[in-house]
């Protein structure tokens, strides 16, 4: 599993330093079984230099602006990801809800 996350936002208000080292610690087993990688950088930077395949699932929960929403779906999908989930599908995000709609219709 690889995890994206610039750190930038959590919901406990922590700093970024502070949530690093929260995620660090919650995936330990995780990270010392080799099953877990930890990329610190924006989902942007990540899809730009990443040339594997990606794994089974992708779960978007980067941004909740249209544009950052379809170029995430629409790199997910390039790189072959068999299911694209995420969160936040509701009117109070309309760019997800926009995106969402334009990517995969009225589903």
């Amino acid at each position: 599993m690889i995890t994206v996350d610039n750190y930038s936002w959590n919901p406990f208000g922590l700093s970024p330093d502070d949530h690093r080292a929260f995620t660090r610690r919650a995936l330990q087993y995780c990270l010392s079984k080799s099953l877990v990688e930890l990329v610190d950088d924006t989902s942007e930077s990540f899809f730009a230099g990443y040339d594997g395949r990606l794994s089974c699932l992708v779960f978007l929960d980067g941004s909740h602006d249209y544009e950052h929403v379809r170029n995430e779906i629409r790199h997910a999908s390039g790189l072959g990801a068999s299911i694209i989930c995420g969160d936040d599908h509701h009117e109070m995000h309309a760019g997800v809800v926009r995106a969402v709609k334009e990517e995969f219709g009225d589903t």
